[in-house]
C-alpha cells in the first residue's frame, strides 16, 4: 500500500534535487539526510507502479519512493526485468510536474529509446536481450490514434487500469503474476523451469465435439486430463474486465471466497469433482500436441497423451479460477500454508482444455457458462455480446449503444464495461434492454414496420456494424429529450438522464415513431411533441419523486402513459391506440 507521507534517506549529492521539489530535511547522520514529504497524486501513481513491479518479483525494480532514478542515462519512472526482458515505463498524469501531452510523451520516449537501451546493456552487463518501452497514463482518455502512433514508435501506450488489474491479483498470487504482466507489456512468454523446453505430458481423452463441415474445415476437439495445481498455476492466466482492455472479461478474484476454499481444502478428504475449463494459446512453437494410443477410435472419444507447451501463462482460465487459486493460502495468518503446499503437488484437478489460437472463443464460452448461472452482471453480458455475438439482436443493440456513447448527446454518458471508467447514471444493460423490449430495432415482423429498422424484415443475422441512420435517429430523439428540459439534464441528479428516465422516454419514442410513420423524423417534429410536456411534467413532480415512482416496470409504464396522455390532449392522434388499450389505469402519486 503506497504511503501518503514518505520519510527516506538520500546522500548529500542528491539532496538538492529533492529539496528543490519540496522535500523537508529532518536531520542527517553519517552523510545521509533524512527527508520528508507528503506525496502528490502523480508521485503516488508512480510509487504504485514501482511497488507493483517489486511485489510481482521483477528484478532490478526501483524502490517505490525513488523519484529521480537515472542510472540508465536518462530519468526513468518504473523499470524491472523478467528473464531476458526488461521493461521501462514512463508514467504520466495531468497534474504531474511539467505535464506533456501524450503525443509529446511519445516523441520524448522515442528519442530516449536508443540511449536507454544502451544504458540497460551497460548497467546490467548484457543480462537483458530485449528492452520494451511503455507509457502508462492515469486519468487521461486515450485516443486510438495515439495508441497506434506509440506502437509505430515501438512504444506500448496503455491506461493505468490495465496495470491496476494486477495490483489486486499480486496480493493473491505474488511473484507468479510477473509472467502475466510481461505478456501484456512485452508480448513475451517465459519457459517454465525444469526439463529444458520439453512439453508437459499427460494421459488424456480427446473428444470430438464438432466434426468437419462446410462452416468448419477442421474438426473441433476438447481434451480431458488431470494435472497438479502447482503446474496449472504456472500455466494459467486470468484476464480481467477493465477499462480499454480488449482482452479482459473475467471478474476479480474474491479474497473472501478464496479463504473459504482454503479452509475447505485444509481437510484432505475434500476435493473438487468438477472440472476447470481452460483455453490454450497456440503458435508455431507452442502448440498442444496429441498422440493417440492404439488404433483409431470408432466413436467420438479416444485415449492418448496430450503434450502442453512448457510456458508460463499459456492456459487461460475460462471457468474455475477460484478453485485453482484456492490452493494458494490467502488467510492473514497463513493458517493453511503447509497443507495447501502439499496439496498443490499431490492433488489433481480435472481440466477440460480447448485450443484457441486467436482467443476468439473465450469471451463467448465465459458468457455461456456464467450467464446461465447468474454469476455475471447484465452489464458485462451486454458489453460482451457486441464483441462475441454482434450478429444477434442483443449484440447488435450493444453496438448501437456503444455508438451512442461515442458521440452525440449521450457521449460518455453510458456506463459500458471495458469502455468507460467509473459509474454513469445510464448503463448499457438498461438502455439496451429498453431498446430491445420496445422492439425499436427488430429486423423481422411487419407489425414493427414503424420502428427504426429500414432494411428488409426477414429476420436472421444482424449486420456487425449498425446502420448510421439508426444511431442518428436515436441521437436526435435524445437531443430533443434533453432540450425539452436542459436544466434537469445538466443536473448531477437528473431524471431524464437516468436509467429510469431513459426507460420512460423510450416508451414514448415508440409512439413518436408510430405517429410519424411514413414521414421523416426531424428535430422540429419530435421537439414539438415532447418539449412542453416533458418540462412541465418533471417540474410538477420533481426528480426525487419521479426516480422513486419509476423504480419498477409498473411505475415506468404508468409515468410514460401519463406523459403520453398530456401530449394526446394537444395532438389527438398521438398514442391513440396505446391509450385506448391502457384506458382506466392511472399513475399514482
Amino acid at each position: 500500500m503506497v504511503r501518503s507521507v514518505v520519510i527516506k534517506e538520500v546522500p548529500k549529492k542528491r539532496l538538492d534535487i529533492y529539496r528543490d521539489r519540496g522535500w523537508t530535511v529532518l536531520d542527517s547522520s553519517k552523510g545521509l539526510y533524512r527527508i520528508r514529504r507528503k506525496l502528490d497524486k502523480w508521485q503516488k501513481f508512480e510509487a504504485r507502479m514501482r511497488e507493483l513491479f517489486q511485489d510481482a518479483g521483477f528484478e532490478h525494480a526501483i524502490d517505490p519512493y525513488e523519484f529521480w532514478y537515472d542510472d540508465l542515462g536518462n530519468q526513468v519512472d518504473v523499470c524491472g526485468g523478467v528473464g531476458e526482458h526488461f521493461i521501462i515505463m514512463d508514467c504520466t498524469t495531468k497534474n504531474e510536474e511539467g505535464f506533456k501531452s501524450i503525443r509529446e510523451k511519445i516523441k520524448d520516449n522515442h528519442y530516449k529509446i536508443r540511449g536507454l537501451s544502451r544504458g540497460v546493456t551497460s548497467v546490467f552487463r548484457g543480462r537483458y536481450k530485449y528492452v520494451h518501452f511503455v507509457i502508462c497514463s492515469h486519468d487521461i482518455d486515450l485516443d486510438p490514434d495515439e495508441v497506434q502512433e506509440a506502437k509505430d514508435h515501438q512504444i506500448l501506450l496503455i491506461d493505468s487500469s490495465v496495470m491496476a488489474q494486477w495490483e489486486h491479483v499480486v496480493e493473491v498470487l505474488g511473484p507468479a503474476v510477473r509472467y502475466q504482466i510481461l505478456e501484456v507489456l512485452a508480448g513475451a512468454r517465459i519457459p517454465i523451469e525444469g526439463d529444458g523446453k520439453k512439453p508437459l505430458r499427460y494421459r488424456a481423452l480427446r473428444i470430438l465435439v464438432s466434426p468437419a463441415s462446410v462452416s468448419s474445415e477442421e474438426p473441433r476437439y476438447v481434451y480431458l486430463f488431470a494435472i497438479d495445481p502447482e503446474t496449472l498455476i504456472k500455466l494459467a492466466v486470468v484476464y480481467r474486465l477493465k477499462y480499454m482492455d480488449p482482452l479482459g472479461y473475467q471478474r476479480d478474484l474474491k479474497p473472501g471466497k478464496l479463504r473459504l476454499i482454503n479452509e475447505y481444502l485444509s481437510d484432505w478428504s475434500n476435493f473438487f469433482p468438477n472440472s476447470v475449463l481452460v483455453a490454450f494459446d497456440e503458435d508455431s512453437a507452442r502448440k498442444i500436441e496429441w498422440k493417440r494410443e492404439g488404433a483409431a477410435a470408432s466413436g467420438a472419444v479416444e485415449s492418448g497423451t496430450i503434450s502442453l507447451p512448457r510456458y508460463y501463462g499459456v492456459a487461460e482460465i475460462i471457468d474455475g479460477q477460484h478453485r485453482l487459486y484456492g490452493y494458494i493460502d490467502f488467510t492473514k495468518g497463513k493458517d493453511f500454508e503447509k497443507v495447501l503446499k502439499d496439496r498443490r503437488n499431490a492433488d489433481h484437478l480435472l481440466v477440460v482444455a480447448i485450443p484457441d489460437p486467436g482467443g476468439s472463443e473465450r469471451p463467448g464460452l465465459y458468457l455461456a457458462i456464467n450467464s446461465t448461472q447468474t454469476k455475471i452482471s447484465t452489464r458485462e453480458i451486454w458489453s460482451l455480446m457486441g464483441d462475441t455475438r454482434p450478429n444477434t439482436k442483443m449484440g447488435f443493440i450493444s453496438n448501437v449503444v456503444r455508438a451512442l456513447n461515442s458521440k452525440g448527446v449521450l457521449k460518455d454518458e453510458i456506463e459500458i464495461p471495458r469502455i468507460t471508467r467509473g459509474t454513469r447514471s445510464i448503463n448499457i444493460a438498461n438502455l439496451g434492454k429498453g431498446l430491445s423490449d420496445r422492439h425499436l430495432v427488430d429486423n423481422q415482423g411487419e407489425q414493427f414496420d414503424w420502428n427504426l429498422w429500414k432494411g428488409p424484415r426477414l429476420g436472421g443475422p444482424y449486420p456487425e456494424v449498425p446502420d448510421t441512420r439508426i444511431i442518428e435517429n436515436l441521437d436526435m430523439f435524445f437531443r430533443c429529450v434533453r432540450d425539452s428540459y436542459p436544466d434537469d439534464w445538466r443536473n448531477r441528479k437528473s431524471f431524464l438522464r437516468s436509467n429510469n428516465g431513459v426507460n420512460v422516454t423510450l416508451r414514448m419514442l415508440v409512439e413518436v415513431l408510430k405517429y410519424y410513420h411514413g414521414k421523416a423524423l426531424t428535430v422540429d417534429r419530435v421537439g414539438r411533441l415532447l418539449r412542453p410536456t416533458i418540462r412541465a411534467f418533471v417540474k410538477e413532480y420533481g426528480v426525487e419523486e419521479l426516480l422513486g415512482d419509476t423504480s419498477n416496470e409498473v411505475g415506468r409504464e404508468a409515468t410514460a402513459r401519463e406523459m403520453m396522455k398530456r401530449i394526446n390532449k394537444r395532438y389527438s392522434g398521438f398514442a391513440h391506440g396505446y391509450l385506448e388499450q391502457k384506458r382506466g389505469r392511472k399513475r399514482s402519486r
